[in-house]
Parts: C-alpha cells; structure tokens; sequence
C-alpha cells in the first residue's frame, strides 16, 4: 500500500492549477507494509470515510484531529527526491516526488477496508494505480543526512538506489 499526500504552491488556487505549472505539486509518497497491529492514524481516515466509500468524490471531515506526523515515518532525513507526474489523468509533469523507504505498519484488515472504496461508477476500484514510467532524463537523488546502513529500512534505501542506478546503467547502453 502507497499513500500520497499531495501540497500545492499556496499562489496557485487548487492543485488543477497548479498543475500546470513546473514544480507546482508536491507529494509525499509513504509505503505501507502490513503489521499485526492497526495504524491509529490511518485508523481515524478509515473511520471518518465510512460515509463516502461509495461516492469517493465527496469530501467527509475527519472526526478527531489528524497530525501529518503520524503519517510519515519517524526517520525523514532519509528519502528520494525527483521531478515527475501526477499518477493520474492528466498525469501532468508538475510533481516534485518525495519518497521515503521507510515504511509505516497498516493491518491486514485495514487494507481491506480500502479495498472496499468503489470509484464514481460504484464499481470496486481496481488497478487504481499507474505503471512505472521510464525515468527518460529525470534525475533521482537520494537525501541522506546518515550514511546509508545495510540492514532494516536503510538495506531497502540502499537497494532501490541500486536498482536506480543498474536501471540507468541499463538505459544509458
């Protein structure tokens, strides 16, 4: 599971603006991986969109206070940083992608409850994801105020940096 917690230049007067412009999107993209015990956070989103699992443009306030911080991961001094797309139509290129490798625990039954949200049409949202785009003549930077570790979260950093740089070797030839 991936979330996206997308910002918008606060000149700009909806994210379909500043779509439009370079650099006027920026996401943090935080991965889940599943854990025995619930996400509290991601818990009190589940909990506040009981209501609109049907309608998902719709707009339900969140029932108690949300603290951003308690959706991102407790290391941020280690991420990956690129300029990119949206991953949905119009997939603008406006988007100055953050992502972290570390990744917050979510239970097996809070996927699920995502995997009950229905798009427009009241179907079951499926395949709601974009394939990975071909890096063309982006440049993807690693951010890390530590030097990178090969064990735990830093071994997945430090592996998909790997990959990157194999991918533009490959790319490059």
């Amino acid at each position: 599971l991936e979330m996206h917690l997308v910002h918008r230049q606060s000149r700009y007067a909806s994210v379909e603006q500043a779509s439009s412009h370079k650099a006027g999107i920026a996401v943090l993209a935080v991965l889940f991986h599943v854990d025995e015990h619930p996400n509290e956070a991601i818990q009190l989103i589940l909990n506040s969109t009981s209501p609109i699992k049907a309608k998902v443009d719709e707009r339900q306030p969140l029932r108690a206070p949300l603290h951003l911080n308690d959706l991102l991961p407790k290391d941020r001094t280690v991420y990956f940083r690129y300029e990119g797309s949206l991953t949905t139509p119009v997939c603008a290129e406006s988007v100055v992608w953050t992502v972290f490798p570390e990744s917050l625990p979510i239970s097996l039954g809070q996927v699920q409850d995502f995997m009950t949200i229905h798009d427009a049409d009241n179907r079951e949202l499926l395949a709601n994801y974009r394939p990975v785009q071909p890096l063309n003549t982006r440049v993807l930077v690693l951010v890390s105020d530590t030097e990178v570790e090969a064990s735990g979260a830093r071994r997945i950093a430090s592996g998909m940096f790997a990959a990157v740089l194999l991918s533009l070797a490959i790319s490059l030839f």
